[in-house]
């Protein structure tokens, strides 16, 4: 990823594993869900600051990963049976 882009993640969140989709690139990866995937994802993120950060809500296990994005400050929004979308209306923020 270049830095001079604007960078948005969507991720799929498992109980095993974070999918990750990374635009405008198309890169995918996928990381163990567990600390040491999220400080992985963590990392690229540093060096690409991307600009929002779309995932999942699932139950419990997107929790770790929210607190990591809270802590370092990276936009998210979530999408789900607790959160849907708002037909129409752009996604809102947490």
């Amino acid at each position: 990823m270049e830095k001079n882009e604007n960078y948005f993640v969507g991720i799929d969140i498992a109980k095993e594993e974070l999918v990750v989709h990374i635009l405008p690139t198309n890169q995918q990866l996928a990381v163990p869900n567990s600390t040491e995937g999220i400080k992985e994802l963590l990392k690229l993120f540093k060096k690409n600051n991307p600009i929002q950060v779309v995932l999942e809500t699932t139950g419990g296990l997107e929790r770790e990963l929210l607190a990591h994005l809270a802590a370092k400050g990276i936009e998210k929004n979530l999408q789900g049976e607790k959160h849907p979308p708002n037909v129409g209306t752009p996604l809102q923020s947490c």
